[in-house]
């Protein structure tokens, strides 16, 4: 399992920095789906360094309560990124400090992939969401795992991701053996900001987790031949293509 008190906390603000444009596109996603009544309470399970969090209080009214393993992470949206409308609670997805039906909906962002038991975590969501609430999951299950613009030069990310990844279908099982009923999977359609060259700054930082299955030479050697690429490429600062990324929604019945 990733370990983001080890090393990961150290880049992971910039390693993972997020235009506002595609902030907005995501939070236009979470609208559709979520109740149009305010103020709702929400869970962002495995909220990070907060990125998300202030924005789904300053959106939906909260509060928000970020729920977040990682200690340093915590600290760091602690000090960061404060809110007067945010608590962030140390905890994880298997067992979530929360009463029962505490919340009128929950966030997974990029999360439910790191979980060490996830039928235990989807059980508890149905614990602390109440009665019709919904869940929000940003995913990529290994069947519709879409290459990167740069899989040429690095396609060990792409075949590590492709092992680890659950299935929709093994995703959907789990979450909906816990009480939830499945409403839709949307693709999300992203905007192209960040040229090649700024997503392949990103990327130096090794934010993501991926990297941490994958042995220092073969990540080294990797970024090597993505900077060679990138250094006789026309297209270097031209905005990098983005895939639609997928967001599974559910309802507890």
């Amino acid at each position: 399992m990733v370990d983001y008190d080890d090393r990961l906390h150290a880049g992971y603000v910039q390693g993972s920095r997020t235009p506002p444009e595609v902030l907005d596109a995501w939070l236009g996603a979470f609208r559709r789906w979520l109740p149009h009544r305010r103020p709702l309470r929400l869970a962002d399970v495995g909220s990070g360094t907060g990125r998300l969090t202030s924005l789904l209080a300053d959106v939906f009214g909260g509060p928000a309560l970020g729920i977040e393993p990682s200690e340093r992470m915590r600290a760091f949206a602690a000090a960061a990124l404060p809110h007067p409308n945010v608590r962030l609670i140390g905890g994880a997805c298997e067992a979530i400090p929360l009463v029962d039906h505490a919340v009128d909906g929950a966030v997974l962002f990029g999360v439910w992939h790191h979980l060490r038991d996830r039928a235990a975590g989807a059980a508890e969501l149905a614990r602390v969401v109440r009665p019709g609430g919904t869940l929000l999951i940003r995913t990529t299950p290994s069947d519709r795992l879409s290459r990167s613009w740069w899989d040429e030069w690095f396609p060990e990310v792409y075949q590590t991701d492709r092992a680890l990844l659950p299935s929709l279908t093994q995703t959907t099982a789990t979450i909906t053996s816990s009480g939830w009923e499945l409403l839709a999977v949307e693709e999300v359609e992203l905007p192209r900001v960040l040229t090649r060259r700024q997503d392949f700054e990103r990327l130096q930082y090794r934010s993501l987790s991926t990297l941490e299955y994958l042995d220092d030479r073969v990540v080294d050697e990797g970024i090597a031949r993505i900077a060679s690429a990138l250094a006789i490429n026309p297209d270097a600062d031209q905005p990098a293509p983005v895939a639609p990324q997928d967001l599974l929604v559910f309802t507890r019945r």
